[in-house]
């Protein structure tokens, strides 16, 4: 049998007990505020945002300037 076989050479390379290894999940928490990390989506949102005001801005001041 394969399964039995496959056993066995785990346990001549682990001879330990591996029924007592504690597996921690770590899952994401929904309630983090994250806002703070860097994300490539929001910065070129963030830019094109601030080029589109510059150039509002712009039109409103030029104007002005002559």
């Amino acid at each position: 049998m394969l399964h039995e076989k496959q056993s066995a050479t785990v346990r001549e390379y682990f001879p330990f007990s591996y029924h007592f290894v504690a597996v921690v999940a770590t899952g994401k928490n929904p309630d983090v505020d994250t806002s703070f990390l860097p994300d490539r989506d929001r910065e070129e949102e963030d830019a094109r945002l601030r080029f589109s005001i510059t150039l509002h801005l712009l039109r409103i001041i030029a104007p002005y300037n002559k």
